[in-house]
């Protein structure tokens, strides 16, 4: 049977509107938390079950369900693993994300750190060391983490009330991102291989070849390929950096290419 996951989308839709909290007044509207939750849920889900689990939705994007209802449902249905997403409120220097698991759960703080090892190379980082105990009768005493019989880790991705983290927040790309991290952190936490469907068949698609570029490589003339786009020429960066004898590796989680020196014949 397929490991089963339960994606709890933390708050609802109008929980600003009816607590004044869980949401910021901002660009003239209203940003609301549950907004950011439901996204990278959504695409967590998609992530989840094409690399073969089965997901369980505490609630539906959009209505409110109780919080005792989610962890009655989630225990009812005997889930391996249930992730409660967040995005976190506090004083405006506040930033990074942050994961917390139940204090005496071994299982959810080694979920936790896998996620938070993750997360810090992200644009926000981390909030202090990444990670955090939920505690009986402290500000930490969450419910998702407490009342549910297998293992439950409440992530928290940056806080809205950082302008910084609030600029990811609001981004697609940074909630795609995030939905990867996740992903990819419970297949590891599970000893799963992550498939990722962007990398394998994603073709990005350039314009024909217009003409050559005349360039020098350490005073030595050499013909470059190049692309023109909006009557601007465009050369490869592959093609330069493998030139110059390094390698480069793109990082999709992390949005970020990587230029690797290699080390002279002589030194291997």
């Amino acid at each position: 049977m397929p490991i089963k996951i339960a994606l709890d989308t933390g708050h609802s839709s109008d929980t600003y509107e009816e607590t004044g909290g869980k949401g910021i007044i901002y660009d003239g509207g209203i940003f609301e938390e549950h907004e950011f939750n439901v996204t990278v849920v959504k695409y967590a889900q998609e992530l989840l079950e094409i690399n073969g689990f089965e997901v369980l939705l505490t609630q539906p994007f959009d209505d409110e369900v109780s919080l005792i209802d989610r962890t009655n449902l989630a225990n009812k249905e005997k889930v391996d693993l249930l992730i409660s997403i967040h995005a976190n409120a506090g004083v405006p220097v506040a930033n990074g994300a942050c994961a917390f698991y139940w204090h005496n759960s071994n299982e959810g703080k080694r979920l936790a750190k896998i996620w938070a090892n993750k997360m810090e190379g992200s644009p926000i980082g981390i909030h202090g060391t990444g990670v955090h105990e939920s505690k009986p009768n402290s500000w930490s005493d969450f419910h998702m983490i407490r009342e549910t019989n297998m293992t439950a880790v409440l992530c928290e991705h940056g806080f809205f009330t950082n302008h910084l983290d609030l600029k990811y927040i609001l981004s697609d790309e940074f909630r795609r991102a995030c939905a990867l991290i996740l992903v990819e952190s419970i297949c590891e936490f599970f000893e799963k291989l992550f498939i990722n469907p962007q990398l394998p068949d994603t073709q990005v698609e350039l314009p024909s070849i217009q003409r050559k570029v005349n360039g020098l490589l350490n005073g030595e003339p050499i013909l470059i390929d190049s692309y023109l786009i909006n009557n601007m020429t465009y050369v490869p960066l592959r093609f330069l950096t493998e030139s110059f004898g390094t390698e480069l590796t793109w990082d999709h989680s992390k949005f970020q290419y990587h230029i690797i020196q290699k080390p002279p014949i002589n030194e291997l």
